[in-house]
C-alpha cells in the first residue's frame, strides 16, 4: 500500500502558506485533482479497497501506515463511501482494530494512541517526524 501522494509532499507545513493545490486541497479534499489529475484520496482509497478484497484467510493481518492510508483502510474494510474519509480520526501512533464477524468487518478500537481527544498525552512525543499508526484486521481461520 502507498500512502496518499501529495504534490507538495516534503514541503514543511509552515512554508505551505500560500500554495494554491494545498489551499485546494484544504477547502475540498475529495474534489481536489493535483495537476496530474490525480485526487490523492481517491487514488489511496482504490489501492486500500484492491488491498481489503484481497486479504489472505488468517488469523490476523498486522498493516502500519500514515493517517490517510489508514482512513482510506478503514473506509475500505467497513464498506464506508469515500465520502466518510474523514470519519475516523488518526492521532500519530495509534492503534485500530477490525475483527472479522460473519460476511465483513467490525470496528472493535479506533484511534487509541498515546494521545486521543479524550485522553491526553501520557508520554513525550516521538521525535520522529513521521510516526506511524497501526491497523490490525483480524479473522478466524
Amino acid at each position: 500500500l502507498l500512502e496518499v501522494r501529495f504534490p507538495w509532499q516534503g514541503t514543511l507545513k509552515r512554508d505551505l502558506e500560500g500554495v494554491r493545490e494545498y489551499a485546494e486541497w484544504k477547502r475540498d479534499p475529495l474534489m481536489f485533482r493535483s495537476r496530474s489529475g490525480e485526487n490523492p484520496l481517491r487514488e489511496v482509497r482504490s489501492r486500500t479497497d484492491a488491498f481489503a478484497d484481497a486479504l489472505p484467510n488468517c488469523e490476523s493481518v498486522l498493516v502500519v501506515g500514515h493517517n490517510q492510508t489508514n482512513r482510506a483502510l478503514l473506509g475500505s474494510s467497513l464498506r464506508l463511501p469515500v465520502e466518510q474519509h474523514f470519519l475516523f480520526e488518526q492521532v500519530n501512533a495509534c492503534v485500530n482494530v477490525l475483527e472479522w464477524r460473519n460476511s465483513g468487518y467490525v470496528a472493535v478500537t479506533t484511534n487509541l494512541g498515546p494521545k486521543t481527544p479524550s485522553r491526553p498525552r501520557t508520554r513525550p512525543p516521538t521525535t520522529h517526524p513521521f510516526a506511524i499508526n497501526v491497523v490490525f484486521l483480524c479473522s478466524p481461520r
